[in-house]
């Protein structure tokens, strides 16, 4: 079966850890969320990772462990992210209104980079926010990437993922 993903973050062993669904939307709901990732597990589109979470341009929504059955299960932790991006869409020049989702792809996957890296990287913060910490999130991909790619993922073993160019 072949699952796509718009950014999945490694922890420094190579170990998949966290699979982001990007979507577009400002003034999404946890409903919506807790919908859209039971469709998603209805089509067979999600993969069993520690950590899946929807972004969107002004919220993100994560479920810590909730495996990949289509029931309707409400995200772990769901956190507003304007003041915590305002300062990526500055640095980008980006409109928070009018963003593309390949836009939006590239800054959250810059954020993310930040929290993972925060001795290498200015993180735009004093602090990642509490909820990263307090999930085992930041542990869970401390020293680890993030990867861009809007490629197909070919096959899921051990947690590792194989992506394959889309044609």
């Amino acid at each position: 079966m072949r699952l796509r993903a718009d950014l999945a973050v490694y922890n420094s062993r190579g170990e998949l850890k966290v699979v982001i669904e990007i979507k577009g939307r400002y003034g999404k709901t946890s409903e919506w969320a807790t919908h859209t990732r039971r469709n998603m597990a209805a089509y067979g589109n999600l993969i069993d990772v520690d950590y899946f979470i929807i972004a969107t341009p002004d919220r993100i929504f994560m479920w810590k462990e909730s495996g990949t059955e289509p029931k309707l299960i409400p995200p772990t932790y769901e956190a507003d992210m304007r003041s915590e991006l305002a300062p990526y869409y500055e640095d980008a020049h980006l409109d928070k209104r009018n963003i593309s989702g390949y836009a939006l792809e590239m800054l959250i996957q810059t954020w993310l980079r930040d929290i993972i890296w925060p001795n290498i990287f200015m993180y735009k913060h004093q602090s990642p926010p509490n909820w990263t910490n307090e999930s085992g999130l930041l542990n869970a991909v401390e020293n680890g990437r993030v990867e861009f790619d809007s490629g197909l993922l070919k096959s899921v073993e051990n947690g590792r993922v194989e992506f394959e160019a889309a044609v």
